[in-house]
């Protein structure tokens, strides 16, 4: 299995509960991070693509390992990934929040 697959189900296998700002913040508390390195055009040889993104996992606001893609479809992939996740938790937190504002206002209107 490559470094990529490996890392993405690793990140599959974490139980997501949050975030805050750009990070994803997950129930055994770790935390997916990202940021993005310029490369410029180096030409054909170049290792890098012009803008990487480096992803980082922090523990305890400990960086313990990062991984920079190599490839625009390494960079997909993970992005994918990371959207879809934040995406879903966007979705529940609205859901959430819904239903505490319909049990506020029922619980508001037989007071009475």
């Amino acid at each position: 299995m490559n470094e990529i697959n490996e890392f993405i189900l690793k990140l599959e296998n974490l139980n997501w509960r949050g975030f805050e700002d750009d990070t994803l913040i997950s129930e055994e508390g770790f935390e997916l991070s990202y940021r993005t390195k310029l490369h410029g055009q180096k030409g054909s040889g170049s290792l890098f693509p012009p803008i990487q993104t480096i992803w980082y996992i922090s523990y305890d606001k400990k960086t313990i390992f990062s991984y920079g893609c190599i490839s625009n479809a390494e960079t997909q992939r993970i992005v994918d990934f990371y959207l879809n996740t934040k995406y879903s938790l966007t979705d529940k937190i609205y859901k959430d929040g819904i239903d505490v504002e319909k049990e506020g206002e029922m619980i508001w209107n037989n007071l009475i």
